[in-house]
Protein backbone atom coordinates (compact mmCIF):
# COMPACT_ATOMS: atom_id res chain seq x y z
CA UNK A 1 0.00 0.00 0.00
CA UNK A 2 2.44 2.56 -1.10
CA UNK A 3 2.29 6.31 0.47
CA UNK A 4 -1.07 6.18 1.94
CA UNK A 5 -3.15 4.92 -0.83
CA UNK A 6 -4.83 1.93 -1.61
CA UNK A 7 -5.98 0.68 -5.45
CA UNK A 8 -9.46 -0.42 -5.37
CA UNK A 9 -11.63 -2.10 -7.64
CA UNK A 10 -8.21 -3.09 -10.22
CA UNK A 11 -7.74 -6.31 -11.97
CA UNK A 12 -5.18 -8.69 -10.52
CA UNK A 13 -2.12 -8.65 -12.32
CA UNK A 14 -0.70 -12.01 -13.53
CA UNK A 15 3.11 -13.10 -12.80
CA UNK A 16 5.00 -9.92 -12.40
CA UNK A 17 8.47 -11.70 -13.63
CA UNK A 18 6.01 -11.35 -17.52
CA UNK A 19 5.14 -7.77 -16.70
CA UNK A 20 9.03 -6.76 -16.59
CA UNK A 21 10.30 -8.87 -19.10
CA UNK A 22 7.73 -6.57 -21.82
CA UNK A 23 10.23 -3.78 -20.77
CA UNK A 24 12.12 -2.97 -23.72
CA UNK A 25 15.89 -3.34 -23.02
CA UNK A 26 15.70 -3.98 -19.68
CA UNK A 27 18.93 -5.77 -17.89
CA UNK A 28 19.86 -7.30 -14.66
CA UNK A 29 19.75 -3.79 -12.46
CA UNK A 30 15.88 -3.68 -13.40
CA UNK A 31 15.78 -6.36 -10.47
CA UNK A 32 12.20 -7.53 -10.29
CA UNK A 33 10.28 -5.85 -6.86
CA UNK A 34 8.85 -8.94 -5.16
CA UNK A 35 6.13 -7.27 -3.18
CA UNK A 36 4.71 -4.08 -5.06
CA UNK A 37 2.88 -2.89 -2.30
CA UNK A 38 6.06 -2.74 -0.03
CA UNK A 39 6.13 0.46 1.39
CA UNK A 40 9.59 1.71 1.00
CA UNK A 41 9.28 5.23 2.60
CA UNK A 42 6.61 4.30 5.20
CA UNK A 43 8.48 2.20 6.71
CA UNK A 44 7.51 1.12 10.42
CA UNK A 45 7.55 4.09 12.77
CA UNK A 46 9.41 2.25 15.37
CA UNK A 47 12.53 1.18 13.26
CA UNK A 48 12.43 4.39 12.07
CA UNK A 49 12.54 6.43 15.15
CA UNK A 50 15.21 3.56 16.77
CA UNK A 51 17.61 4.71 14.43
CA UNK A 52 17.59 8.14 14.42
CA UNK A 53 17.86 8.24 18.38
CA UNK A 54 20.82 5.93 18.01
CA UNK A 55 22.61 8.16 15.88
CA UNK A 56 21.52 11.46 18.12
CA UNK A 57 22.72 9.49 21.39
CA UNK A 58 25.91 8.18 20.37
CA UNK A 59 27.26 12.20 19.28
CA UNK A 60 28.13 12.54 23.17
CA UNK A 61 30.80 15.17 22.35
CA UNK A 62 30.04 18.80 23.12
CA UNK A 63 31.40 21.87 22.05
CA UNK A 64 33.09 23.82 24.79
CA UNK A 65 31.21 25.58 27.93
CA UNK A 66 31.94 28.25 30.45
CA UNK A 67 31.55 25.59 33.13
CA UNK A 68 35.01 23.61 33.81
CA UNK A 69 32.86 20.73 35.44
CA UNK A 70 31.59 20.12 31.64
CA UNK A 71 34.94 21.43 30.00
CA UNK A 72 36.43 18.14 31.85
CA UNK A 73 33.22 15.83 31.97
CA UNK A 74 33.15 16.50 28.13
CA UNK A 75 36.78 15.32 27.66
CA UNK A 76 35.90 12.41 29.81
CA UNK A 77 33.56 11.65 27.18
CA UNK A 78 36.06 11.74 24.40
CA UNK A 79 38.01 9.29 26.42
CA UNK A 80 35.33 6.85 26.77
CA UNK A 81 36.13 7.06 30.63
CA UNK A 82 32.12 7.34 31.18
CA UNK A 83 31.85 6.41 34.55
CA UNK A 84 34.23 10.12 35.27
CA UNK A 85 32.22 11.51 32.49
CA UNK A 86 28.38 11.19 34.02
CA UNK A 87 28.94 12.63 37.34
CA UNK A 88 30.71 15.72 36.50
CA UNK A 89 28.69 15.95 33.66
CA UNK A 90 25.10 16.11 36.01
CA UNK A 91 27.18 18.91 38.11
CA UNK A 92 27.48 21.06 35.08
CA UNK A 93 23.96 20.37 34.37
CA UNK A 94 22.65 20.95 37.71
CA UNK A 95 24.63 24.52 37.52
CA UNK A 96 23.04 25.45 34.86
CA UNK A 97 25.15 24.39 31.40
CA UNK A 98 22.50 24.30 28.77
CA UNK A 99 25.13 22.25 26.98
CA UNK A 100 25.17 19.59 29.57
CA UNK A 101 21.17 19.35 30.19
CA UNK A 102 21.33 17.54 26.60
CA UNK A 103 24.26 15.41 27.73
CA UNK A 104 23.02 14.33 30.76
CA UNK A 105 19.58 13.67 29.16
CA UNK A 106 21.77 11.37 26.20
CA UNK A 107 23.48 9.86 28.92
CA UNK A 108 20.51 8.40 31.05
CA UNK A 109 18.31 7.31 27.86
CA UNK A 110 21.61 5.09 26.33
CA UNK A 111 22.71 4.35 29.89
CA UNK A 112 26.33 6.23 29.04
CA UNK A 113 28.02 6.06 32.26
CA UNK A 114 25.03 5.24 33.80
CA UNK A 115 22.11 3.21 34.73
CA UNK A 116 19.84 3.27 31.74
CA UNK A 117 16.75 5.38 32.80
CA UNK A 118 14.60 6.93 30.16
CA UNK A 119 12.15 8.13 32.85
CA UNK A 120 14.70 10.17 34.06
CA UNK A 121 16.34 11.65 31.10
CA UNK A 122 12.78 13.41 30.05
CA UNK A 123 13.30 16.25 32.36
CA UNK A 124 16.99 17.26 31.18
CA UNK A 125 15.84 16.85 27.45
CA UNK A 126 13.30 19.16 28.02
CA UNK A 127 14.80 21.23 29.99
CA UNK A 128 17.49 21.95 26.85
CA UNK A 129 14.26 21.51 24.16
CA UNK A 130 12.91 24.65 25.99
CA UNK A 131 16.10 26.28 25.64
CA UNK A 132 15.88 25.94 22.30
CA UNK A 133 18.17 23.03 21.72
CA UNK A 134 16.64 21.54 18.30
CA UNK A 135 18.81 18.30 18.92
CA UNK A 136 16.99 17.60 22.41
CA UNK A 137 13.70 18.30 20.72
CA UNK A 138 13.58 15.70 17.89
CA UNK A 139 14.94 13.35 21.00
CA UNK A 140 12.06 14.15 22.48
CA UNK A 141 9.25 14.11 19.81
CA UNK A 142 11.24 10.50 18.83
CA UNK A 143 10.37 9.19 22.23
CA UNK A 144 6.74 10.32 22.64
CA UNK A 145 5.86 9.17 18.96
CA UNK A 146 7.76 5.62 18.99
CA UNK A 147 6.58 5.09 22.77
CA UNK A 148 9.41 2.29 22.94
CA UNK A 149 11.18 3.68 26.05
CA UNK A 150 8.55 5.90 27.28
CA UNK A 151 4.73 6.29 27.24
CA UNK A 152 3.72 7.52 23.66
CA UNK A 153 2.31 10.71 23.65
CA UNK A 154 1.52 11.77 20.10
CA UNK A 155 0.80 14.98 20.81
CA UNK A 156 4.14 15.45 22.42
CA UNK A 157 5.33 14.46 19.75
CA UNK A 158 3.77 15.87 17.33
CA UNK A 159 4.10 19.51 19.55
CA UNK A 160 8.07 19.45 19.79
CA UNK A 161 8.80 17.62 16.57
CA UNK A 162 6.72 21.39 15.07
CA UNK A 163 8.89 23.36 17.13
CA UNK A 164 11.97 21.69 15.97
CA UNK A 165 11.09 22.54 12.30
CA UNK A 166 10.34 25.80 13.37
CA UNK A 167 13.68 26.20 13.96
CA UNK A 168 14.71 25.27 9.73
CA UNK A 169 15.94 21.92 11.48
CA UNK A 170 16.02 19.16 8.95
CA UNK A 171 15.45 16.72 11.12
CA UNK A 172 12.64 17.88 12.53
CA UNK A 173 10.94 19.14 9.58
CA UNK A 174 11.24 14.96 8.55
CA UNK A 175 9.84 14.18 12.08
CA UNK A 176 6.56 16.63 10.83
CA UNK A 177 6.16 14.83 7.90
CA UNK A 178 6.08 11.71 9.65
CA UNK A 179 4.28 12.15 12.75
CA UNK A 180 1.23 13.54 9.37
CA UNK A 181 1.95 10.62 7.38
CA UNK A 182 0.47 8.29 10.21
CA UNK A 183 -2.41 10.95 11.34
CA UNK A 184 -5.22 8.98 11.88
CA UNK A 185 -7.26 11.37 10.14
CA UNK A 186 -5.40 10.31 7.16
CA UNK A 187 -6.37 6.66 7.14
CA UNK A 188 -8.67 5.31 5.42
CA UNK A 189 -8.39 1.61 7.35
CA UNK A 190 -11.62 0.86 9.35
CA UNK A 191 -11.42 -0.66 13.21
CA UNK A 192 -10.40 -3.60 12.41
CA UNK A 193 -7.67 -2.33 10.30
CA UNK A 194 -9.18 -3.05 7.19
CA UNK A 195 -9.65 -0.89 3.70
CA UNK A 196 -12.95 0.86 4.18
CA UNK A 197 -14.44 2.51 1.45
CA UNK A 198 -16.33 5.10 2.74
CA UNK A 199 -13.20 6.38 3.98
CA UNK A 200 -11.38 6.11 1.20
CA UNK A 201 -13.75 7.92 -0.94
CA UNK A 202 -14.28 10.70 1.53
CA UNK A 203 -10.38 11.40 1.64
CA UNK A 204 -10.34 11.38 -2.47
CA UNK A 205 -12.87 13.83 -2.61
CA UNK A 206 -11.63 16.35 0.03
CA UNK A 207 -10.89 19.38 -1.97
CA UNK A 208 -7.38 21.05 -2.10
CA UNK A 209 -8.19 23.84 0.69
CA UNK A 210 -9.03 21.05 3.06
CA UNK A 211 -5.83 18.98 2.53
CA UNK A 212 -3.89 21.05 5.40
CA UNK A 213 -1.73 17.66 6.56
CA UNK A 214 -0.96 16.48 3.50
CA UNK A 215 0.37 19.62 2.48
CA UNK A 216 2.33 20.00 5.39
CA UNK A 217 3.63 16.34 5.46
CA UNK A 218 4.91 17.52 1.69
CA UNK A 219 5.82 20.61 2.55
CA UNK A 220 8.30 19.19 5.71
CA UNK A 221 9.65 16.54 3.80
CA UNK A 222 10.68 18.87 0.52
CA UNK A 223 12.30 21.16 3.14
CA UNK A 224 13.96 18.54 4.72
CA UNK A 225 15.42 16.50 1.41
CA UNK A 226 16.52 20.40 0.16
CA UNK A 227 18.55 20.38 3.40
CA UNK A 228 20.28 17.08 2.50
CA UNK A 229 18.79 14.91 5.00
CA UNK A 230 19.08 11.90 4.09
CA UNK A 231 16.35 9.82 5.41
CA UNK A 232 13.87 12.52 4.07
CA UNK A 233 15.59 12.09 0.19
CA UNK A 234 14.63 8.78 0.06
CA UNK A 235 11.31 9.25 1.43
CA UNK A 236 10.69 11.70 -1.19
CA UNK A 237 12.07 9.32 -3.97
CA UNK A 238 9.70 7.26 -2.86
CA UNK A 239 7.07 9.91 -2.54
CA UNK A 240 7.97 10.87 -6.61
CA UNK A 241 7.76 7.22 -7.12
CA UNK A 242 3.92 6.52 -6.05
CA UNK A 243 2.61 10.16 -7.12
CA UNK A 244 1.45 11.47 -10.32
CA UNK A 245 2.82 14.41 -11.99
CA UNK A 246 4.36 15.35 -15.40
CA UNK A 247 7.52 15.40 -14.31
CA UNK A 248 8.19 13.56 -11.38
CA UNK A 249 10.17 11.13 -13.15
CA UNK A 250 12.68 13.28 -14.10
CA UNK A 251 12.41 14.45 -10.64
CA UNK A 252 13.22 11.18 -9.08
CA UNK A 253 16.33 10.44 -11.15
CA UNK A 254 17.73 13.57 -10.07
CA UNK A 255 17.19 12.99 -6.80
CA UNK A 256 18.16 10.03 -6.31
CA UNK A 257 21.58 10.35 -8.48
CA UNK A 258 22.39 12.80 -5.34
CA UNK A 259 21.25 10.67 -2.75
CA UNK A 260 23.93 7.94 -1.14
CA UNK A 261 22.23 4.94 1.05
CA UNK A 262 19.19 4.54 -0.84
CA UNK A 263 17.49 1.46 0.45
CA UNK A 264 18.01 -2.00 -2.01
CA UNK A 265 14.19 -2.46 -3.01
CA UNK A 266 14.21 1.65 -3.76
CA UNK A 267 16.82 1.48 -5.83
CA UNK A 268 15.86 -1.26 -7.67
CA UNK A 269 12.41 0.71 -8.53
CA UNK A 270 14.70 3.66 -9.65
CA UNK A 271 16.70 1.43 -11.88
CA UNK A 272 13.22 0.36 -13.87
CA UNK A 273 12.03 4.01 -13.64
CA UNK A 274 15.70 4.65 -15.91
CA UNK A 275 14.25 2.22 -18.06
CA UNK A 276 10.51 3.30 -18.36
CA UNK A 277 11.97 7.18 -18.94
CA UNK A 278 14.05 5.75 -22.02
CA UNK A 279 10.65 4.74 -23.46
CA UNK A 280 9.39 8.46 -24.35
CA UNK A 281 7.01 10.70 -22.87
CA UNK A 282 4.25 9.58 -19.97
CA UNK A 283 2.73 11.00 -16.72
CA UNK A 284 2.29 7.69 -15.09
CA UNK A 285 4.78 7.07 -11.73
CA UNK A 286 5.88 3.90 -11.12
CA UNK A 287 3.10 2.79 -9.27
CA UNK A 288 0.38 3.43 -11.92
CA UNK A 289 2.61 2.12 -14.41
CA UNK A 290 2.78 -1.45 -12.57
CA UNK A 291 -0.79 -1.05 -12.20
CA UNK A 292 -1.20 -0.29 -15.73
CA UNK A 293 0.87 -2.32 -17.53
CA UNK A 294 -1.16 -5.88 -17.90
CA UNK A 295 -4.21 -4.57 -18.72
CA UNK A 296 -2.39 -2.58 -22.31
CA UNK A 297 -0.21 -5.60 -22.96
CA UNK A 298 -3.45 -8.05 -22.72
CA UNK A 299 -5.31 -5.46 -24.95
CA UNK A 300 -1.94 -5.53 -26.86
CA UNK A 301 -2.69 -9.17 -27.81
CA UNK A 302 -5.58 -8.67 -28.91
CA UNK A 303 -5.07 -5.99 -31.47
CA UNK A 304 -2.49 -7.85 -32.40
CA UNK A 305 -4.68 -10.98 -33.13
CA UNK A 306 -7.29 -9.11 -34.43
CA UNK A 307 -4.88 -7.37 -36.89
CA UNK A 308 -4.27 -11.02 -37.91
CA UNK A 309 -0.92 -11.15 -36.49
CA UNK A 310 -0.92 -15.44 -35.50
CA UNK A 311 1.06 -17.02 -33.64
CA UNK A 312 3.97 -19.19 -34.82
CA UNK A 313 7.55 -21.22 -33.64
CA UNK A 314 9.03 -17.35 -34.45
CA UNK A 315 6.25 -15.40 -33.02
CA UNK A 316 5.38 -15.62 -29.57
CA UNK A 317 2.98 -12.90 -28.93
CA UNK A 318 2.78 -13.43 -25.27
CA UNK A 319 6.84 -12.65 -25.99
CA UNK A 320 5.83 -8.63 -26.80
CA UNK A 321 8.16 -6.17 -25.64
CA UNK A 322 6.70 -1.91 -24.47
CA UNK A 323 8.83 -0.04 -27.36
CA UNK A 324 7.43 3.31 -26.74
CA UNK A 325 5.10 5.33 -24.35
CA UNK A 326 4.28 9.09 -25.65
CA UNK A 327 1.58 11.62 -24.46
CA UNK A 328 -1.31 11.52 -27.06
CA UNK A 329 -3.60 14.09 -25.50
CA UNK A 330 -2.06 16.56 -22.84
CA UNK A 331 -3.32 16.56 -19.26
CA UNK A 332 -6.50 18.53 -18.64
CA UNK A 333 -8.07 20.03 -15.48
CA UNK A 334 -5.13 19.85 -13.94
CA UNK A 335 -5.00 20.44 -9.63
CA UNK A 336 -2.25 19.38 -7.51
CA UNK A 337 -1.97 19.64 -3.64
CA UNK A 338 -0.26 23.26 -3.20
CA UNK A 339 3.06 23.05 -1.26
CA UNK A 340 5.53 25.43 0.21
CA UNK A 341 8.77 24.11 -0.95
CA UNK A 342 10.54 23.65 -4.57
CA UNK A 343 11.49 19.58 -4.60
CA UNK A 344 7.72 18.16 -4.06
CA UNK A 345 6.30 21.55 -6.28
CA UNK A 346 3.13 20.24 -7.95
CA UNK A 347 4.25 16.45 -7.85
CA UNK A 348 0.69 15.10 -5.92
CA UNK A 349 -2.30 15.52 -9.15
CA UNK A 350 -5.32 15.47 -6.94
CA UNK A 351 -7.69 15.86 -10.37
CA UNK A 352 -7.12 15.87 -13.70
CA UNK A 353 -7.24 13.53 -17.32
CA UNK A 354 -4.78 12.68 -19.40
CA UNK A 355 -4.63 10.16 -22.85
CA UNK A 356 -1.14 8.25 -23.44
CA UNK A 357 -0.29 5.84 -26.32
CA UNK A 358 1.60 3.13 -25.76
CA UNK A 359 2.92 0.33 -28.37
CA UNK A 360 3.97 -2.92 -28.14
CA UNK A 361 6.41 -4.48 -30.79
CA UNK A 362 4.72 -8.19 -31.81
CA UNK A 363 6.64 -10.17 -33.50
CA UNK A 364 8.11 -7.17 -35.39
CA UNK A 365 5.09 -5.21 -36.15
CA UNK A 366 4.29 -2.21 -34.14
CA UNK A 367 0.34 -2.04 -31.84
CA UNK A 368 -0.85 1.31 -30.36
CA UNK A 369 -2.95 1.17 -26.99
CA UNK A 370 -4.35 4.52 -26.32
CA UNK A 371 -5.20 4.94 -22.62
CA UNK A 372 -7.41 6.98 -20.97
CA UNK A 373 -5.90 8.21 -17.07
CA UNK A 374 -8.16 10.13 -14.76
CA UNK A 375 -6.71 11.22 -11.21
CA UNK A 376 -8.09 9.39 -8.53
CA UNK A 377 -7.77 12.32 -5.88
CA UNK A 378 -5.10 10.79 -3.75
CA UNK A 379 -2.20 11.11 -6.21
CA UNK A 380 -3.09 8.12 -8.46
CA UNK A 381 -4.96 7.26 -11.00
CA UNK A 382 -7.95 5.41 -12.57
CA UNK A 383 -7.36 4.17 -16.34
CA UNK A 384 -8.94 2.67 -19.35
CA UNK A 385 -7.63 1.17 -22.32
CA UNK A 386 -9.71 1.71 -25.56
CA UNK A 387 -9.77 -1.34 -28.25
CA UNK A 388 -11.27 1.13 -30.73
Amino acid sequence: MPLMMQWFGRKKRRNKSEKLKRILFCDASCTEVKNKREVIFKNNSRNTMKKILGLIALSLVLTQSAYADFETANAALQKQDFAIAYPLMKEAAEAGDHQAWLAVGKMLLVGTGTEKNPTAALPWLEKAANAGDADAMNMLAQLYFSGDQVPKNTDAATSWAHRSAATGDMVGQYLVAQVDLYDPSLSFLDASGKPSMEKYDALAKRPATERALDQEEFTMLSKSAEQGYGPAKNMAIAALMDKVGPTNRARLLELAAATTNIPDPLRHRVAIVTVLQKLGESHASFTLFMDTEQTAAQSAELRAKSDGITESEQCKIAQMKLAKTEISRPLENAIYLPTEAKLLDNFYLISGQWQETWTYNVCGKMVAVPIEFQADGLGGAYFQTKLN
